[in-house]
């Protein structure tokens, strides 16, 4: 495992935590633009899940079946929880929940990963950061017919999936649909996958920049993020926020630790690993939180405020990701290899190392 990508990924949660805290830190006079390019932190969470594939599956490519299912497993239980939890809550509750939308079809597609407009909250499943587990799986279907196209060859591996992504977002510029769902998926955010996936068939090459000028790079890429919102609002996410500093911002921590620069905190390793965890319940921790300081308006209070939700967001990760994550994703991942086992005899090979 690469340490500086785990703590990365902590990083990037916690951003868009922050990003999501700016409306509710409004009352307190903190402006929010301030705090809106941690969206940016879905920007380096793709590029990461694209160097992640490539780099986890370079050694020893899975099967597409065994990829495709691993990573269902990986991703799809607590999302599926805590859509059900939310749903359930809003049926029970409405008055508590009214920027949540839920319906039948919403609901199914929700947990099908199809995207769909969900009344005026646009495309958006129920649980709204849901839409970039949407794109997630997408790619992840790209990558695993790439690998049964693409035989063990990790960079023909990596440049079929690439190619994929590029020939889509091409599409999309040429044809500009109108159709919400042909216009998702065409995107341009899918190249920052391709970024990641770069990235990792270069991975061995980073090693030999210096030191200085990744932390030169470093400091340029943080900048980028935070003054596009002030200076080029308008400007597409992936040119200023995905695939240049993003991207960057990635390949920085790959440098450090090829340099023995490497986060070894065993907080921050702790939070890594809870980040997909952190991620999917923020919102509702961050709603509840809002909902218990919502008397609260002093200035002189704000970072106080912001603290105690933090720590909130932060335990609440934690648990979720030790007490449920992790037994569930142990649970199915020794249910599926045993039935791999059992299917394929003495063929240990088919069984994935993702």
């Amino acid at each position: 495992m690469l340490l500086n990508i785990q703590a990365l990924r902590a990083v990037a949660a916690l951003m868009v935590v922050l990003h999501h805290l700016a409306g509710s830190l409004a009352r307190f006079g903190v402006p929010e633009k301030l705090l809106f390019s941690g969206a940016s932190g879905v920007d380096i969470f793709f590029v990461i899940s694209g160097f992640v594939m490539v780099h986890s599956t370079a050694h020893r490519p899975p099967t597409p079946m065994g990829f495709f299912t691993n990573r269902i497993v990986r991703v799809a239980p607590l999302y599926w929880l805590i859509t059900i939890a939310l749903a359930s809550a809003v049926v029970v509750l409405p008055n508590m929940f009214r920027s949540v939308n839920v319906t039948p079809a919403g609901w199914l597609k929700s947990l099908a990963f199809i995207p769909y407009v969900n009344g005026d909250l646009g495309m958006t499943p129920i649980l709204h950061v849901g839409w970039t587990l949407n794109y997630e799986m997408f790619f992840y279907a790209i990558f695993a017919v790439a690998l049964a196209l693409g035989g063990n060859n990790s960079k023909r591996i990596a440049g079929i999936a690439c190619g994929a992504l590029i020939a889509l977002v091409a599409l999309g510029a040429v044809f500009r649909p109108e159709n919400a769902i042909a216009g998702f998926y065409t995107d341009p955010i899918l190249i920052e996958f391709g970024s990641g996936m770069l990235l990792a068939v270069l991975h061995k090459h980073l090693r030999n920049v210096g030191i200085a000028t990744a932390s030169v790079a470093l400091v340029a890429a943080a900048a980028a993020l935070a003054m596009k919102q002030y200076f080029v609002p308008d400007l597409h996410r992936v040119i200023g926020w995905g695939g240049g500093p993003a991207g960057l911002i990635v390949a920085v921590a790959l440098v450090f630790e090829a340099r023995g620069m490497v986060a070894r905190w065993g907080a921050v390793q702790l939070l890594g690993a809870a980040s997909y965890a952190l991620y999917l319940i923020h919102p509702l921790v961050l709603a509840a939180g809002t909902r218990l300081t919502a008397g609260l308006a002093s200035p002189s209070l704000a970072a106080l405020v912001t603290s105690a939700i933090l720590v909130g967001v932060i335990v609440a990760a934690v648990v979720v990701h030790k007490l449920i994550e992790v037994p569930i994703t142990r649970f199915l991942r020794r249910l599926f290899d045993r039935r791999r086992l059992a299917g394929s005899g003495s063929r240990t090979a088919d069984i994935p190392g993702v």
